[in-house]
């Protein structure tokens, strides 16, 4: 998988050496997967990573433990983590919305 994602972003020229990575990372399988190839090549490429984790609190208590799982997982692997509380009354508009709005506002206030 390593050199399967490698590959991919090196033909597509999605990285360069010294670049900056924000990851969204919700905990899920995809999230995590895509942190390990980064940290995986965060030496070779000089990368400086960085995690952000949208809790949204629409899931209780499961949300929660998604949220300590990426604090954890972050803190055991030296990636700085920003943890984001979504507006939810946004969600009843659209649900994937809020976390967009959080991420994009994160960007341009912590990278612009």
């Amino acid at each position: 998988m390593q050199k399967k994602m490698k590959s991919f972003i090196e033909e597509h020229h999605m990285l360069k050496k010294g670049d900056c990575v924000l990851a969204a990372v919700s905990g899920g399988a995809d999230s995590i997967c895509l942190l390990t190839v980064l940290l995986g090549l965060r030496q070779e490429w000089d990368l400086r990573l960085c995690a952000v984790h949208v809790e949204h609190g629409i899931r209780g208590e499961d949300s929660l433990q998604d949220a300590r799982f990426v604090e954890r997982f972050c803190e055991s692997h030296q990636v700085p983590l920003e943890a984001l509380l979504s507006l939810g009354f946004i969600f009843s508009l659209c649900p994937r919305f809020p976390g967009y709005f959080e991420l994009g506002s994160f960007c341009f206030l912590h990278f612009l």
